[in-house]
């Protein structure tokens, strides 16, 4: 009897200890990732990570700002589902089956100085050919299959007018998207932070070209519809944007009368 106890005490606390083990392992590898693409340190409340499943709950993260912002956090990210590949891991490869990323506010600074808190992410500075340097031996290779990305507010505070309270604009976006075949880190990276922006007036009121994430995101932005000059002259002009939206709208009439399909809905643009 005394034999028996014993043994469920010692697999339990072995239980326990590979519990303990993956969940330090998971938080290592995802801090190292997340790190590896902005470039920037960040916090994570939990990581759960199943024993008998590929599964991985990444909750509450936050992506902080570098100094000379006065705000502390870029990015609010209640959670990140995973389902990995454990055989390609063991290959230095890492294999998602799927991501859900819920991205809950991310906040773009212009400081006192004029310095925008993104430029500072090192996919910015890779996509507008900045020299970045860093060790390409050894890294991970990394297959995205299926990408969920939800955004729901995107926030600009501009501290460039001298005065103690910021000049604030908020646009609840409440993004809903599904994405597939993601082949690179930076790809990943971009693609959050391109769609952040394309719904909001930020880049124009922040001088922020966005046209290297178009230009790199292209193959994966058709996965959702159209996109084109008058898309991206909206997104530019921002809020004054009627013109521009009404070329898109003649441009889908034409398309819709040339498949001989009623034209009756209208949708809404939140």
């Amino acid at each position: 009897m005394k034999k028996s106890f014993k043994f469920i005490i010692i697999f339990v606390v072995l239980i326990l200890l590979v519990m303990f083990s993956k969940n330090l392992i998971a938080r290592t590898v995802i801090n190292n990732l997340v790190k590896s693409i902005t470039g920037l340190h960040l916090s994570i409340k939990s990581i759960n990570l199943g024993i008998t499943t590929t599964n991985i709950d990444v909750e509450d993260l936050k992506l902080y700002n570098p100094r000379g912002f006065h705000d502390k956090i870029m990015a609010d990210i209640p959670q990140i589902y995973i389902d990995y590949s454990l055989g390609a891991l063991l290959k230095r490869k890492i294999y998602f089956r799927e991501i859900k990323f819920d991205l809950k506010e991310f906040v773009v600074i212009k400081n006192k100085d004029g310095k925008l808190n993104i430029d500072s992410l090192k996919t910015v500075k890779k996509g507008k050919k900045e020299e970045v340097k860093e060790k390409r031996e050894g890294l991970l290779k990394m297959q995205v299959d299926i990408l969920h990305l939800k955004i729901e507010r995107v926030i600009y505070k501009d501290y460039t007018k001298g005065l103690p309270p910021p000049m604030i604009k908020k646009y609840n976006i409440n993004l809903n998207e599904k994405y597939t075949n993601i082949t690179d880190p930076q790809q990943l990276a971009q693609l959050i932070l391109y769609k952040a922006l394309i719904k909001t007036s930020i880049a124009k009121l922040a001088g922020f070209s966005i046209d290297f994430l178009q230009h790199n995101l292209s193959n994966l932005l058709r996965q959702t519809g159209i996109l084109g000059k008058p898309a991206l002259k909206a997104m530019e002009l921002g809020e004054g944007a009627e013109g521009a939206v009404k070329e898109v709208g003649e441009k889908l009439k034409g398309v819709l009368e040339d498949i001989k399909l009623p034209i009756g809905a209208e949708e809404k643009n939140k």
